[in-house]
C-alpha cells in the first residue's frame, strides 16, 4: 500500500493495531467484538470459552484442562495471529496457511464462501498429506483432549475473522480517509466522545459485514437455507447421486471390467484435452512435471496485484524485511503418490457445533481418497491454480455427471501400484472383494 499510494502508512497501521486490540483484546487475553456479542444474529460465531481455552501460553489448570491449545499445537507454523509466519514457517514448502484472507482450500461450501466449522475440524482431525500438516485424530482419542480440535477450529475462525477485519480497515477503510482523518484513537473516547463513536460505528461496520461471511456456510451446512449460492458444487454432486447413502466404493465394484475400463479411457481423454485440462499443471502422466508453473493467491496477493514480478529477485527482496517470505511456485500435485491434500468424507459426516455424526476415522482408504479427488475436482482448491469444475449444467461445454465421475476414476488410477490392474485395486478395497486376487496385491492393497 505504501508502494501503491507512496506515503508512509506507519501511523496508519499503528490507529488499526490499537482497534484491533480494543475489539479483539491480545492473543494473552482475546475476545469477541462487542458489536457481535450484543447481537442474536453472531451467537454461532461467538464462543469466549473456546476462546480463552485456545489462546495464551501452554499449559493446563489444576482440573487438568488443556489451555493455550493454539500456541501448543499450531503457532509454531501458523504464528501467533495466523498469519502463517510462525517460527518454523520460512522452513516449510508448501508455506503455513495464512487464515487473515478469509480463504481456505479445503472445504464443502461453494468457491468464494467461507468454510464451515466442520470443513475446519475436518482438516485439523485429518491434517494435509503433502505438506507439514498433521493429523491430530489421536486427540479425539484421548481423555483429556478430545474436545481439543472443536475448540481449536472455533479460535482459527476467530483468527480468521480477526485478520479479515485488519486488512479491510488497511486497505478498504484507509482508502477513504483524508491525511487528517483518524481511524481509531482510544484518546478520543474521552476528549472528542462524539468523534469516537463515529469512527467506532465505522469500524463495527466492517466487523459485521465481516462477520456475515462467516455465516452463510454455518446456515447451508444445517440446512436452515437453501440458497443455490451457497450450495458447494461437491455437495450438490452427491446429494444427487445420493452416494451419502449409496458407498461411493460401489460406483466402480458394480461395473464389468470392460465398462471400467471405458471408463478409464474416456477419463484419460478428458484430463489430457481441453475441458478438463488436467494434463496442463498435472502433465499427461500425472506426476505434476508440467512445465507451465503459477502462484497461490497468498503470493500473489503481495506480488503480482502489487505490481511485483515474483520471478525477479530485486523486486521482492526489500519486502523480505518486512516478514514475507520468498515467493514460491505453487506446484501442482503427484497425483501418482495418492497423497490427496484434503480428506473429504460422505455429506453426512463431520462433529462440529451443528451436532452432526462424527467422522469414521476407520474408514475405507479408497472411498476417502475418491471422495477427496471428487471434491477437489468439483470445488476446486480456493487459494491455488486448481479451480472448480465447470459443469454442464451452468456452462456450455462444460463436464457432465458421468464424465466427471469418468475423470475422478481415472485419477485415481494413476496411483495404482503396477503390480495389479486399477480393477483389482478398486476390488480389494470394496465390501464384495473377498473373491478379488488379494493373495496378489499383499500389501499393496
Amino acid at each position: 500500500m505504501e508502494r501503491e499510494f507512496r506515503e508512509d502508512l506507519n501511523d496508519r497501521s499503528l490507529e488499526v493495531a490499537s482497534a484491533l486490540h480494543s475489539a479483539f483484546g491480545a492473543p494473552d487475553e482475546p475476545k469477541w467484538p462487542i458489536v457481535l456479542v450484543d447481537s442474536a444474529k453472531y451467537q454461532t460465531l461467538t464462543d469466549q470459552e473456546s476462546l480463552s481455552r485456545a489462546a495464551g501460553p501452554a499449559g493446563r489448570n489444576f482440573d487438568l484442562v488443556e489451555v493455550g491449545l493454539f500456541r501448543k499445537q499450531c503457532a509454531q507454523c501458523h504464528g501467533i495471529t495466523g498469519d502463517g509466519l510462525g517460527p518454523t514457517a520460512a522452513l516449510l514448502d508448501p508455506y503455513p496457511r495464512d487464515f487473515r484472507r478469509g480463504t481456505f482450500k479445503f472445504k464443502n461450501t461453494a468457491y468464494g464462501t467461507r468454510p464451515s466449522i466442520e470443513d475446519l475440524i475436518q482438516t485439523i482431525t485429518h491434517g494435509v498429506p503433502g505438506t507439514s500438516m498433521p493429523a491430530m485424530a489421536n486427540l479425539k482419542r484421548s481423555k483429556h483432549y478430545a474436545d481439543d480440535i472443536p475448540v481449536l477450529a472455533r479460535y482459527v475462525r476467530f483468527l480468521a475473522i480477526r485478520g479479515e477485519v485488519e486488512r479491510e480497515l488497511m486497505m478498504d477503510t484507509i482508502r477513504d480517509l483524508h491525511s487528517d482523518e483518524i481511524l481509531f484513537d482510544i484518546r478520543q473516547k474521552d476528549s472528542a466522545p462524539e468523534a469516537f463513536k463515529k469512527n467506532q460505528q465505522t469500524i463495527d461496520q466492517v466487523i459485521a459485514r465481516v462477520a456475515d461471511r462467516w455465516l452463510a456456510p454455518a446456515g447451508v451446512q444445517s440446512n436452515e437455507q437453501s440458497d443455490e449460492l451457497f450450495e458447494s458444487q461437491y455437495n450438490a454432486f452427491i446429494k444427487r447421486n445420493q452416494f451419502a447413502e449409496n458407498d461411493l466404493r460401489l460406483d466402480s465394484t458394480a461395473m464389468s471390467a470392460d465398462l471400467f475400463q471405458a471408463s478409464l479411457r474416456r477419463g484419460r481423454g478428458l484430463f489430457e484435452g481441453s475441458i478438463a485440462a488436467c494434463a496442463q499443471c498435472h502433465g499427461e502422466d500425472g506426476t505434476g512435471n508440467a512445465k507451465w508453473k503459477d502462484y497461490d493467491e497468498w503470493t500473489k496477493d503481495w506480488t503480482i496485484r502489487a505490481g511485483i514480478d515474483p520471478t525477479v529477485k530485486a523486486e521482492w527482496k526489500p519486502l523480505k524485511k518486512l516478514g514475507l517470505l520468498k515467493p514460491v511456485v505453487a506446484s501442482p500435485r503427484n497425483l501418482t503418490l495418492q497423497a490427496y491434500r484434503g480428506t473429504a468424507t460422505d455429506i453426512d459426516s463431520g462433529q462440529g457445533d451443528s451436532g452432526k455424526a462424527e467422522v469414521d476415522l476407520a474408514d475405507s482408504h479408497v472411498r476417502s481418497s475418491r471422495l477427496s479427488i471428487l471434491r477437489a475436482v468439483l470445488n476446486g482448491l480456493e487459494g491455488s491454480p486448481m479451480p472448480a469444475a465447470a459443469l454442464a449444467a451452468t456452462t456450455t461445454g462444460g463436464l457432465t455427471d458421468d464424465q466427471i465421475m469418468d475423470l475422478v476414476r481415472f485419477v485415481e488410477s494413476l496411483a495404482v501400484p503396477k503390480s495389479f490392474s486399477v480393477a483389482e485395486a478398486i476390488l480389494v478395497s470394496s465390501p464384495n472383494g473377498e473373491s478379488v486376487t488379494s493373495q496378489k496385491a499383499g500389501h499393496g492393497s
